[in-house]
This record gives structure tokens, C-alpha cells and sequence, in this order.
């Protein structure tokens, strides 16, 4: 099972915002969190950051592929 998490963080420290945190399983929902981050915590002062951890022949990761891509976002594969 695919867990995928977001959250955001000042670009200066690399420290994480409290709250801005979603752990998940589903792509949609890690990137709406991440939309929604972005216009909450906006670049360049903040980053938002989602990490993939699961198999790779899992449909969460093909559909957090397309959608990344699709918002020009980026994710990180591996741990959390």
C-alpha cells in the first residue's frame, strides 16, 4: 500500500510548518493538499514537499505521476 506525504517548509531553515502535514494513500488527495499548500505557503519563502513511499506497481504511484506532472509539482521517491 502506497503512503504519500506532504507537508510544507520554509525554504530558508528547511524547517516544517506545523499543520501543514497530510499523510495519505491517495495521489489526488496529496495533490490537492499540495495545491492548496502552495497558495497557503507560497514559494519562495516556503516549499511544499510530497514523498512517495510504497511499490511502484501500485496505482497510487501511477496516478501521483500524472498529477504531479499535470500541476507541476515535484515528489520524492522513497522514505519518509
Amino acid at each position: 500500500m502506497a503512503v504519500i506525504h506532504v507537508y510544507s517548509v520554509e525554504t530558508a531553515t528547511g524547517s516544517e510548518l506545523r499543520g501543514s502535514g497530510l499523510r495519505t494513500g491517495s495521489a489526488s488527495a496529496a495533490v490537492d493538499h499540495a495545491l492548496r499548500s502552495n497558495i497557503q505557503y507560497p514559494p519562495p519563502l516556503h516549499a511544499t514537499k510530497i514523498f512517495y513511499a510504497g511499490d511502484f506497481v501500485d496505482p497510487a504511484f501511477a496516478e501521483l505521476t500524472e498529477l504531479a506532472q499535470r500541476h507541476r509539482l515535484e515528489f520524492d521517491i522513497g522514505g519518509i
